[in-house]
């Protein structure tokens, strides 16, 4: 038996469960908080308290480390501890300012004021260029890193199942933003089709990355610099499943799991 731990079904946990079904696996949503029947594997998807579980089941990613990998600065400290390369940041104002400053004209172009340091999809970030004023106040201040390309790569107990690179919607007029926050809304996409030569630097380091948080699953976005640099932005623990090859891959790797226990 698969369970999946969720609040509200979402999409992408309405689609994992529909597809174990469709490989003859017993899956189903749960908000319960104990578990007493043996040999469970239990799939922590977003942000849950930690269940009571039989000691033959399996839990994957307890809630301590998926509240660090949902809030920005958290993560960006475990990230950095443990040599897993990250956007510049500040959670000082007066030191955003400072370090801003201090920079050649070219690199004061933009940075991203961040006035919630747990939102997704781009919620709540604020593009600052060269000549506006930081807004103080902001719990995280990064650095806009420019970027030849952007990937995410899905982990689940230490394996890269799938990797996706990011991609412009076909037919989308981007506005100036858009094309700097790439998110779904903004007119891009992860696509599994032709992902660049770089993909086995890039599992490397998410794998590196879930570890770090101390996830048993995760959605890790990274992006390459033009230089070669890989940088890791953040790990998703409730990804979306849009794509039929990620949704077998996750399929692939729960089901191994449930044979294990």
């Amino acid at each position: 038996m698969i369970l999946i731990r969720k609040n509200r079904p979402s999409d992408g946990a309405l689609a994992l469960r529909d597809a174990l079904r469709a490989a003859g696996r017993q899956a189903l949503f749960s908000t319960r908080s104990s578990f007493s029947a043996p040999r469970r594997l239990i799939v922590n998807w977003g942000d849950m308290d930690d269940a009571v579980t039989h000691p033959t089941s399996l839990v994957l990613n307890s809630r301590a480390s998926r509240r660090v990998a949902a809030n920005k600065i958290t993560a960006f400290v475990a990230l950095e501890a443990a040599g897993v390369p990250v956007p510049r940041h500040f959670t000082s104002y007066n030191k955003a300012v400072e370090w801003r400053n201090a920079q050649p004209g070219n690199r004061r172009q933009i940075m991203l004021a961040r006035h919630t340091a747990t939102g997704s999809g781009g919620e709540g970030i604020q593009v600052v260029r060269q000549g506006e004023p930081l807004p103080a106040g902001a719990p995280l201040y990064t650095e806009y890193v420019r970027k030849v390309a952007e990937y995410r790569v899905h982990v689940v107990k230490g394996e890269a199942i799938a990797v996706q690179q990011k991609r412009a919607v076909r037919g989308h007029d981007h506005t100036t933003d858009q094309l700097l926050i790439r998110n779904h809304g903004n007119g891009w996409v992860f696509s599994v089709e032709n992902v660049d030569s770089h993909a086995e630097a890039v599992k490397e380091l998410a794998i590196k990355a879930t570890r770090a948080l101390g996830l048993d699953f995760a959605a890790v976005d990274l992006i390459r610099r033009q230089s070669g640099e890989l940088m890791v932005l953040e790990a998703n623990t409730k990804p979306g499943l849009e794509s039929p090859t990620v949704l077998a891959a996750y399929v692939e790797a729960l089901s191994r799991l449930e044979y294990s226990l």
